[in-house]
């Protein structure tokens, strides 16, 4: 992703992809709006992609996706001093 190339949620660079807030099937228009999109990784050692934007099944989506990654970040990636 070009304006956020790493994952909201653990900050990898590799295999970012965007996850769409309201899906796709939910509201076609929002397809390419910036705002319905978010910048999650979908990496072999950790998939936030499948575990936080769709809550471990990829059939359910997760409204609360932005608020989930400040949440998670701040507790597991960020260092503490």
């Amino acid at each position: 992703m070009k304006n956020n190339p790493s994952c909201a949620v653990c900050g990898s660079k590799e295999n970012v992809v965007p996850h769409h807030k309201v899906p796709f099937h939910a509201d076609p228009s929002l397809e390419l709006e910036p705002s319905n999109l978010i910048a999650l990784c979908e990496n072999k050692s950790f998939n936030c992609h499948f575990f936080f934007g769709h809550l471990k099944s990829w059939v359910d989506c997760n409204p609360r996706v932005e608020e989930d990654a400040v949440y998670w970040r701040s507790r597991l990636f960020e260092k503490k001093f």
